[in-house]
């Protein structure tokens, strides 16, 4: 492959200035997304935290996008002379059970979880697969998760790659436009959208094919895919090669440099830092993935779901409901009034200042051994469900053994009560351990600091 001049980080478009504010090159793996908090670029899936969706159902196709990580599945993805390929794969009686009964694998990537823009000069170099059964696609999505527009850079079928659709969508209604160029599916050629206040304009090869006013006025992420046995596309024939794939020399993202809402601006590749996923300061409901994440609510009255991995869940200031779910997560609620559901598996439980209710398994014992943290100045804390032959207590933060805290542990009836307050806690701080006798504990069920 040709050596290529480094991107610029600056473009002027009709004498205005525009920096470089996301960049991928192929060179090396791509950063795909593996759980929150991994620093990662890009999805495999619409909506890994949500419905994780594989394949568009209203558009009756026919692949299952996959995960690098799904071994059981033909991988979708290779790198090799700069370039990133997207490849279809038919799949075996067995695949198709893994792949919820679709007939065909094949890859999306986007940057649902990591960038969007309002505006800007978007480019693509990509080499489309003529290929009956396939449709090539680069196109943009909101970022807040609905469908209330989309703008679609192209989508080129592989049975006419002499014609690119351009569309733009608002509230379900497209305007699609037809472009001929001729041998698209020859090689590389680049597809370019222009992106402004004012209008909308699709250039292929540097030259301008359409031009629309803008309607479009939210954020919206990068999407590009190769989408198999549709209604639109028709099935794979015996003339389908599935070695011929969606190749991807780089896809550039430049925003006008005056624009006080835009990106941050990057020199190249490396300098680009994927935007974390949370809510900021005003509270709201995160959603983990099926790996393992990390999560922070900040301040605000957050409701946090790890769902699938071992997830690191923290609540901040507020009042917090976290759900660890499946996996050995660890749960902090931080300050305020919280609530911690541990969810199957062997979690850790850390309810923070404030009074806390908390449950190391879904509401009921016996789902795993869980460990409930205690230190000065948690206050008061209500444990729902716990289990005297597989649960603990850490009490590490405190100078004690058992022989000096069993002067303070006390059956209430309801409840074994822990007076934190009298082996070196602040007032008020006591754990109520709810269901619990004290004749089911025994030293085995607390952590302590050893060097004491």
């Amino acid at each position: 492959m040709p050596d290529f001049p480094p991107t610029p980080p600056n473009l002027f478009i009709d004498g205005s200035g525009y920096v470089l504010t996301f960049a991928e090159e192929f060179s090396g793996t791509p950063e795909y997304y593996m759980g929150h908090g991994t620093g990662s670029i890009w999805t495999t899936s619409y909506a890994p935290h949500l419905h994780d969706g594989r394949w568009a159902q209203a558009n009756t196709e026919g692949q299952f996008f996959v995960d690098p990580d799904m071994v059981d599945l033909p991988n979708a993805f290779d790198v090799a002379d700069g370039a990133l390929s997207i490849k279809a794969s038919a799949l075996s009686a067995e695949q198709q059970v893994l792949a919820d009964g679709q007939l065909y694998s094949s890859g999306i990537l986007t940057t649902e979880l990591s960038f969007s823009a309002s505006s800007g000069y978007v480019e693509i170099r990509a080499d489309v697969p003529d290929e009956v059964g396939f449709l090539s696609a680069f196109f943009l999505l909101p970022a807040d998760g609905d469908w209330s527009a989309e703008i679609d850079v192209f989508e080129i079928l592989g049975d006419d790659t002499d014609t690119a659709f351009t569309n733009v969508w608002n509230d379900g209604v497209g305007d699609v436009e037809a472009v001929t160029v001729t041998g698209l599916g020859d090689g590389y050629h680049t597809y370019g959208l222009r992106w402004t206040d004012e209008m909308i304009q699709w250039f292929i090869d540097g030259e301008l094919v359409r031009q629309e006013a803008n309607t479009v006025t939210e954020d919206m992420y990068l999407a590009t895919a190769l989408i198999v046995d549709s209604e639109w596309t028709g099935s794979p024939d015996s003339t389908t090669d599935f070695n011929d794939g969606l190749r991807i020399d780089y896809i550039h993202v430049y925003e006008l440099e005056s624009d006080p809402n835009r990106n941050d601006a990057i020199g190249d590749a490396t300098a680009f830092v994927p935007i974390p996923y949370g809510n900021g300061d005003l509270g709201g409901t995160l959603f983990g993935t099926r790996w393992g994440d990390v999560i922070d609510g900040l301040a605000g009255d957050d409701v946090l779901y790890g769902r699938g991995g071992a997830d690191q869940l923290w609540g901040g200031e507020g009042t917090d409901t976290l759900f660890g779910q499946s996996g050995a997560d660890a749960l902090n609620g931080g300050a305020g009034r919280d609530k911690l559901v541990g969810g199957d598996g062997d979690d850790t439980l850390i309810g923070g200042a404030g009074t806390d209710h908390l449950w190391g398994g879904s509401y009921s014992a016996a789902s795993g051994n869980d460990t409930f943290v205690f230190s000065i100045g948690d206050g008061m804390d209500f444990v729902h469900d716990f289990n005297a032959l597989t649960d603990r207590i850490d009490l590490s933060g405190y100078e004690v053994d058992m022989t000096l805290l069993s002067a303070h542990l006390h059956d209430r009836g309801w409840a074994v009560e822990i007076n934190l307050s009298g082996i070196g806690g602040d007032s008020g701080d006591r754990v109520f351990l709810i269901g619990v006798e004290l004749a089911d504990l025994s030293v085995g069920n607390f952590d302590f600091d050893l060097l004491i």
